[in-house]
């Protein structure tokens, strides 16, 4: 059976609950229908049961479009939907769950319990075809592939979790992968030839420093009470509408008084609207002290050099300067420090050289930046910024900060990068500065990471992740 349901509306009164809601089913799929309270997830299913009439859209089943009456008409058609009702029936065996309101009725109007148990053991035995297996895995999602032909060799009776007909699917999709993409995959030293070629050795003492980057107050004034932090990048969105009013101002007193550097962090998407905002009040916020200038995209380099801005200015990680080419690049333009991309491995950053570099080694990374707000989206533009989470299928929580200021969001993995307890290997590379990146951390999380570095702890498994430092991109 093929259920698929397309453009679905549904008011009540002037509330209106389904918006353009499509759903799709096939035989032999599990789904999971997620959202909050009030989303409409019940009222889509009462619609596809006949129980509520749509305002507008379609209901199609196996190529066919439906309109149910009622839910007897649904169940006759094979679509059931069981309510949410945990205080009724809670003590019914499987078949009597699956037969509930379609009992099986012997002699005298008596339910007839064998035939049931026979037709339900029936149904958890029956094996799969070979058609539906061919239909499972041709369903390449979004990977790279797509079958061209596809013939499934099966015995006679094959009785296979879907579940584990996916993981073949998926696995097998990925050996495959791996194999195209072996050959290009990057080996040997990064080299540069205008550089001394002698190794880098700790009594060389390259490193010289550890910085922290933040983005609120509160994890700005722990970082200011660590002697061993000397330079702080404050990123923009921790001083709302930056461009009408000075709040950075304190802080730069502040920072300074402490004996620290300061680095204003550019926008991650520096858009039009933005560039105008920033030109307005340009002599304020690039006049203000600063000690230099995070960018994360060359639009905020061609803005700041449009107008002639003379001081230091460092690409951060996404700028992503992996080899001796991009450094050159960046050198002719007059730009010395930078950030090592998060992709490269240790073996690729000792390659690389990175004495006039900053390693990062914490922070929970940016998964995705997108223009594409969840607030807006689901509950309509506050216009305020704000924070919400999200769960993959493993119920991992992703937190999504929505920057209003610059109309982006930001998806931070549900693990933080790590590497406290692996900071000799680090050092062995030569970093010229040593990052910690705090995002959406409180002053207490912040105060332990600081600890857990600074005492080389391990942290329980499973609440990190090593990113690329032993294993490169896939």
């Amino acid at each position: 059976m093929e259920i698929e349901m397309r453009g679905i509306n549904k008011s009540f009164g002037n509330n209106a609950v389904l918006n353009n809601a499509g759903f799709v089913l096939s035989t032999g799929e599990i789904h999971a229908l997620m959202g909050e309270n009030g989303a409409g997830k019940s009222t889509l299913m009462k619609i596809l049961t006949g129980v509520y009439t749509k305002d507008v859209g379609q209901v199609i089943v196996d190529g066919q479009e439906v309109c149910y009456k009622n839910a007897r008409e649904a169940e006759k058609a094979g679509i059931v939907f069981i309510h949410q009702e945990l205080n009724v029936l809670f003590d019914l065996t499987v078949e009597e769950n699956l037969f509930m309101g379609k009992e099986i009725h012997g002699r005298f109007g008596i339910c007839d319990k064998k035939a049931m148990q026979k037709k339900a053991q029936e149904a958890l035995s029956q094996p799969m075809s070979r058609e539906r297996i061919e239909k499972q895995l041709r369903k390449t999602g979004n990977t790279e592939f797509e079958f061209s032909f596809l013939k499934a060799e099966i015995g006679e009776k094959v009785f296979l979790p879907m579940q584990s007909l996916n993981e073949l699917r998926r696995e097998a999709l990925e050996t495959l992968e791996k194999v195209i993409c072996e050959k290009y995959r990057r080996s040997g030293e990064v080299k540069d030839p205008e550089e001394d070629k002698t190794e880098l050795s700790m009594e060389e003492e390259v490193l010289s420093g550890w910085t922290a980057s933040v983005r609120t107050a509160e994890q700005m004034e722990v970082i200011l009470e660590e002697e061993a932090i000397g330079r702080i990048y404050a990123d923009c969105t921790m001083f709302p509408h930056i461009w009408e009013k000075d709040s950075y101002v304190e802080w730069i007193t502040k920072v300074h008084a402490a004996g620290k550097e300061i680095y204003l962090v550019m926008p991650y998407i520096f858009r039009e609207r933005t560039r105008k905002q920033y030109e307005a009040a340009y002599n304020r916020i690039f006049g203000a002290g600063w000690d230099g200038i995070l960018i994360a995209n060359y639009e905020s380099f061609a803005f700041l050099k449009e107008h002639g801005y003379t001081g230091r200015i460092m690409t951060d990680y996404n700028l992503y300067e992996f080899n001796q080419e991009s450094r050159k690049f960046w050198k002719e333009k007059g730009v010395f420090e930078f950030t090592a991309p998060v992709e490269l491995t240790e073996r690729e950053l000792q390659d690389l050289r990175v004495k006039d570099g900053e390693v990062i080694v914490y922070g929970y990374l940016p998964m995705m930046i997108s223009a594409g707000c969840i607030q807006k989206t689901t509950r309509g533009c506050l216009k305020k910024s704000g924070q919400t989470t999200i769960t993959d299928r493993y119920r991992n929580p992703f937190v999504v900060k929505n920057e209003c200021d610059y109309c982006y969001n930001i998806l931070y993995n549900y693990v933080p990068l790590y590497l406290g307890d692996r900071m000799e290997e680090v050092y062995q590379i030569g970093p010229g500065r040593i990052r910690l990146m705090f995002t959406t951390e409180r002053q207490q999380e912040v105060r332990q990471i600081l600890s857990a570095y600074f005492e080389g702890k391990e942290l329980p498994e499973g609440t990190y992740t090593r990113g690329h430092w032993k294993r490169g991109i896939k």
